[in-house]
């Protein structure tokens, strides 16, 4: 996420897609002074790390420094990413396969949890159903002119959060994210199988769904039903678990709901 910020906020710039304000910092002095200067709380993510490893919200200048020691070391050679964090946004997950730029299919899901639970443990519903209707416009329009600046071809995942109607880019994702095999068990059909094609270069064509329930002849496969996925702790792992959620992933098994094909 931190190569994609460095890389791509200008394009973001130039197509005016908004994201939380955030800077790549390589000493504590700097980490401090930007974090003071966009206001707690902020998100510390150290650079390339896998499932949220050491990334934390701070509200104060001393959660910040504990931030920072627990990253082990800030310096050039390893920058801590500092972003905003914004409270009480709903966080919405925006999967989809894109050929040259444009978009085949896609998938709007949300959190039920706030924005600040890492994806691995939010509970998802799909379709979302508390997302005003302009929210839902406005993420359909910022995935389009990503998939359109990166001439995307292949699956992505875009991770966003919405309070009110702002809505703000948190990153993205150039692979198939884990809410894939959900999706697909929704609509039954097989997103992995048509981003495969698209990658290959075989000839494909859209798979016809709807994100909500439809009884139109165009649309054979939809959103019936409100699908649902939580993540949840295995067994042998639940003695002297934290059960709280965070930033940092800690499930593995998955529950919901779906067709056998794609369990």
């Amino acid at each position: 996420p931190a190569l994609f910020r460095v890389c791509h906020s200008s394009s973001f710039c130039m197509t005016q897609i908004d994201q939380p304000r955030w800077k790549e910092l390589t000493t504590w002095d700097d980490a401090e002074a930007f974090a003071s200067e966009v206001g707690f709380p902020v998100l510390v993510r150290p650079s390339f790390v896998l499932s949220g490893a050491a990334m934390s919200v701070a509200s104060t200048p001393q959660e910040l420094r504990n931030c920072l020691q627990n990253a082990e070391d800030v310096s050039p050679d390893k920058p801590v990413v500092i972003s905003k964090f914004i409270l009480n946004a709903k966080e919405i997950e925006f999967d989809a396969v894109a050929k040259d730029g444009q978009i085949l299919n896609y998938a709007i899901s949300e959190h039920v949890e706030n924005a600040g639970v890492h994806s691995g443990d939010a509970t998802l519903l799909l379709p979302a159903q508390k997302l005003y209707v302009q929210t839902v416009r406005t993420v359909k329009q910022i995935a389009s002119q990503i998939a359109q600046a990166l001439r995307i071809s292949g699956p992505f995942n875009i991770q966003l959060l919405a309070k009110g109607n702002a809505v703000k880019v948190i990153e993205c994702n150039l692979r198939a994210s884990r809410t894939f095999p959900f999706i697909s068990k929704t609509f039954d059909v097989n997103f992995i199988t048509l981003a495969t094609k698209v990658m290959m270069g075989h000839p494909c064509k859209p798979f016809n769904i709807s994100l909500y329930g439809t009884n139109h002849h165009s649309f054979p496969r939809s959103c019936r039903l409100i699908d649902f996925v939580v993540y949840r702790l295995r067994l042998c792992r639940c003695e002297g678990a934290d059960v709280l959620v965070h930033p940092l992933t800690r499930r593995r098994s998955y529950v919901g709901r779906g067709d056998e094909q794609y369990r």
